[in-house]
């Protein structure tokens, strides 16, 4: 099955060599060559499993507060237990988008706490 990455992803232009994603092939191409971030596209599944997530709405730099309450206040004070890195899923485009109407989705994959 082939995936069009341009109105899948909403963007106008991507390149890089055919990649395989969930049993898709997925071409990237482009007109324009002169994109050198491109190079850094990754696409990957992630089975993140159990999350506590929230939105951010805001500069990205304005993150790290937001990250410490989750990590301090709903993770811990729910009995749960981090599990790996955070993930930050972002929903606009910083080109395009007065930082302080940027939204991300801030999420930290967790596991329950163990019992002593």
């Amino acid at each position: 099955m082939k995936i069009d990455l341009k109105k899948e992803l909403g963007v106008d232009d991507v390149v890089g060599p055919p990649r395989r994603c969930g049993g898709r092939t997925i071409s990237l191409s482009s007109r324009q060559p002169e994109t050198p971030a491109i190079e850094r596209l990754r696409i990957a599944s992630v089975d993140e499993g159990r999350c506590v997530q929230t939105l951010h709405v805001g500069p990205y730099d304005d993150e790290g507060p937001v990250l410490a309450r989750m990590h301090d206040e709903a993770i811990a004070g729910r009995g749960l237990r981090m599990r790996g890195h955070h993930h930050e899923i972002y929903l606009g485009d910083p080109r395009r988008t007065a930082p302080e109407r940027l939204r991300t989705i801030l999420r930290q994959p967790v596991t329950g706490a163990e019992t002593s």
